[in-house]
């Protein structure tokens, strides 16, 4: 039987917060510890993952094209003694995608469908990083983990045109706390970006709605005006503005730089 790879050993900024990276080859079992005499035994099967702890058991199928063996890490993120366990679930060409496995309060496995792509652990002072490709660039989303012990998604920034990134901040429980425009290239964790601001395109001017679906119009705004881009809508092509004293959404196609 063949070993399983420990591939690194990472301290960071965070206190206390470990990682540690393996690949477990098809056919191959390893122990991991988890928390304080709970110990998580893995098997690598084809396509699978099999997790047993004392008498649970829970399999997990993947598709982790990567030689032959799966992709686990071992991370306490908090420094608290409590580690999660990530592994791959899919892996293309560009992105690889993970789960985590961590634990209840009473010791029992649980798996969180996180579904986070290539995650950095031990890079930021609070949580871990996650990155996605969009078109040529790559983004930055921060994780953090809430009261029990679950990963979430707390603040990413995607791509909104060639000269502008859309950053949205959430909630735990995923509600969405704050939106914003900034400079393409800010650093996601940048506060003091400066506002990135548009025209209205020539012609007729723009209408002035007032929510993202477009269908409530409240003025219209002449063409020439220069307007703050303040969010946008994943759903459809309306970003919020403001301008003129007022707050609303106009269509992305009535904005030139």
């Amino acid at each position: 039987m063949k070993l399983a790879l420990a591939l690194a050993v990472i301290a960071g900024p965070a206190l206390g917060c470990t990682t540690q990276t393996f690949d477990l080859p098809e056919g191959d079992r390893m122990t991991l510890t988890l928390a304080p005499g709970v110990q998580v035994a893995v098997e690598s099967r084809p396509d699978w993952l099999v997790f047993r702890s004392g008498a649970q058991e829970l399999s997990v199928e993947t598709h982790w094209d990567a030689g032959g063996a799966s992709r686990l890490i071992l991370t306490d993120i908090d420094g608290d003694g409590a580690h999660e366990l990530w592994f791959g679930i899919t892996f293309g060409m560009v992105n690889g995608f993970y789960d985590v496995l961590t634990l209840t309060p009473d010791g029992q496995m649980r798996i969180a469908w996180a579904e986070v792509s290539d995650p950095e652990f031990c890079t930021t002072e609070t949580g871990f990083l996650g990155a996605v490709r969009s078109g040529p660039r790559w983004f930055k989303h921060h994780y953090l983990m809430d009261d029990g012990g679950v990963p979430y998604l707390a603040r990413h920034q995607t791509l909104l045109d060639e000269s502008a990134e859309w950053r949205v901040l959430f909630a735990p429980d995923g509600d969405i706390t704050a939106m914003s425009i900034v400079p393409l290239g800010t650093d996601l964790f940048d506060d003091d970006a400066p506002p990135v601001t548009r025209r209205i395109f020539p012609g007729e001017g723009a209408v002035l709605y007032s929510d993202a679906t477009l269908t409530d119009p409240m003025e219209t705004l002449p063409h020439g005006d220069i307007v703050t881009l303040t969010g946008a809508d994943e759903m459809s092509d309306a970003i919020r503005i403001e301008g003129r004293g007022l707050t609303g959404w106009v269509a992305a196609g009535d904005l030139i730089d």
